[in-house]
């Protein structure tokens, strides 16, 4: 790329190798920057997509020494099919027209299980580097799954189901992959009770007697008060015995279906709890101080 680009009549001649392979150029030649995350895979992408053109050069331009082998045209490839899911959701997480809190954890742990499957590449060349990759991974994004799970579990579309199914996938071992969606669960009501709205206890008004020609005697008083005073106390019991079984908003939203993938393609999760907060405002407004991890989680 270096080379092509260092002259425009190097430029010149790789566009009459386009014509010559009957093809259009509808992408620059891309050079890697070592400060942008996705250069590296942007420049082998488009020398992957202008590779007939580059094998064509060499048979125009003696100086041109700098063609792949069809070995590493084929390592090329290979890097290129790895390193595209990164380039896919290091963009998806950039952008800023719409809340992407609630995608986190499905693109994160989609890189996981990726760095994990290539781990075991017969391409020593390609284990060694994922083997470093994964080493980054974990040093980063250890914890990554407390928070931004929380945030997949309040789409709709997904809940705690998608957790369970996804750590299944990472952890080889079936009690591990329970004990994470456990402290992801426990996390997840521990904010709800945060944000939860506190409720007064219940107190129940114990009418005063008006003094009237039905009360004869102070001994009628003392058992009305008696009795009104069990009633107030029965009252508090049951009350309280009421509190311990009703479900919260939060077991109310888990236990109902999820709503479908492929119907609610488009959802935009503030927004669909947004509509429903005057039934579950509590589980909205938690969501929404978390915002700031759009700003702030990066890959």
């Amino acid at each position: 790329m270096k080379y092509l680009k260092g002259s425009e009549s190097r430029m010149c001649r790789f566009d009459e190798c386009v014509k010559i392979v009957d093809m259009k150029r509808t992408k620059g030649l891309c050079l890697d920057v070592c400060t942008r995350w996705n250069a590296t895979y942007n420049t082998i992408d488009s020398a992957m997509r202008y590779r007939s053109v580059l094998n064509c050069l060499v048979e125009e331009d003696a100086n041109f020494k700098h063609c792949p082998s069809r070995d590493e045209w084929n390592r090329v490839e290979r890097i290129t099919r790895f390193l595209k899911p990164f380039n896919n959701i290091t963009t998806l997480f950039s952008r800023i027209d719409y809340s992407t809190t609630n995608l986190y954890f499905k693109g994160v742990s989609q890189i996981e299980l990726l760095l994990l499957e290539e781990m075991e590449s017969q391409d020593s060349f390609i284990s060694n580097m994922v083997e470093q990759m994964k080493g980054k991974f974990d040093k980063y994004w250890d914890c990554y799954s407390v928070v931004l799970a929380c945030a997949i579990v309040l789409d709709p579309r997904y809940k705690l189901d998608y957790v369970d199914f996804n750590f299944k996938k990472i952890e080889p071992i079936e009690h591990i992959a329970e004990m994470k969606v456990e402290s992801i669960q426990t996390t997840l009501y521990k904010l709800f009770l945060e944000y939860e709205c506190p409720k007064p206890m219940a107190t129940t008004i114990v009418s005063s007697c008006v003094g009237s020609s039905s009360h004869t005697s102070g001994a009628m008083d003392d058992l009305d008060d008696d009795e009104d005073m069990e009633d107030d106390e029965f009252e508090h019991y049951d009350s309280g015995r009421g509190a311990k079984t009703k479900k919260s908003q939060l077991d109310l939203y888990l236990e109902e279906p999820r709503l479908s993938k492929k119907k609610n393609s488009k959802l935009e999760v503030l927004s669909w709890w947004k509509e429903i907060q005057s039934v579950s405002s509590v589980l909205f407004n938690g969501m929404r101080s978390h915002e700031h991890f759009d700003n702030h989680c990066y890959f």
